[in-house]
């Protein structure tokens, strides 16, 4: 796979966030019951795997971008786990879950 724009090289904090939250809030909508906690469960625990191998990855290549990314991965848990937000049925607008000024 070749990311033309960067891929996750390109990604911010915020960007980060509004992709993993808006993930997360599919698999609220669309799935029920245990299958909706085993998924949730796993994007998560994807998460947290990240951040020491980003870690580990940067120590040993002394590369800031993936240094940063530990910041990033970090953030991003502490606000999914800690800020409450959810979809609004029959919203025809976008879904805004955090209105506080980045």
């Amino acid at each position: 796979m070749i990311h033309h724009w960067g891929g996750m090289s390109s990604v911010s904090r915020r960007g980060l966030l509004w992709l993993l939250a808006s993930q997360i809030l599919f698999l609220k909508k669309h799935y029920h019951g245990v299958k909706r906690g085993l998924l949730i469960g796993a994007k998560y625990l994807g998460l947290i795997i990240r951040a020491p191998v980003y870690l580990l990855a940067g120590l040993l290549t002394f590369n800031r971008s993936r240094l940063r990314k530990v910041g990033y991965v970090l953030y991003v848990v502490a606000r999914l786990l800690t800020q409450p937000w959810g979809y609004q049925k029959d919203l025809t607008g976008p879904v805004t879950p955090w209105t506080e000024i980045w």
